[in-house]
Parts: structure tokens; sequence; C-alpha cells
């Protein structure tokens, strides 16, 4: 079950650094998640920041795990920045 305080306490924890490494939280998450189904929420202010597209990635990584789910929240985003969320 979620615990919301606990999620609301956690996202009030964060600080934003100015950067968006999309493609590298998506592997990073997928990464230290166990095999099986499993989901991220990735949730983005801003076009990502990284060398890899992260629909490139979103790509590679309905390949190498394929019981992940990616759901995308962006907060005042368009133009290429939302066109990312969507590929995702």
């Amino acid at each position: 079950p979620l615990d919301r305080t606990a999620m609301g306490s956690a996202i009030d924890a964060i600080t934003p650094s100015g950067y968006t490494p999309i493609s590298l939280a998506l592997q990073t998450g997928a990464d230290a998640l166990p095999d099986g189904d499993t989901a991220i929420v990735l949730v983005s202010d801003g076009e990502d920041t990284c060398d890899t597209p992260p629909c490139d990635t979103a790509t590679n990584l309905k390949k190498t795990h394929p019981g992940l789910t990616i759901s995308t929240v962006g907060f005042k985003v368009d133009g290429a920045a939302a066109d990312q969320l969507r590929c995702i």
C-alpha cells in the first residue's frame, strides 16, 4: 500500500540541481529494480540533458526489462520536453 505521507516527505526532500538527466535516471532506476513486473514514475520539469535521447533509452529498456512499465508526469513542459515525455 502507498504511504502518502512518506511519499510526500520524500518528494519535499528533493533539491533540484538544475539538470534533467532523464536517460540516466531511467537507466539507473531500471537497473535498481528486481526482475519481473515493476514500474517507474518519471517526474520532470524540463528537457533531457543527457547524450542519449530518452526515447532511445526507453526503447532499450523495453528489451532488457520486459516487465517494466514507465509512466511520465511533466510539470510546465512544452515543446521538445513534452515530446520527450510522450515518446517514453
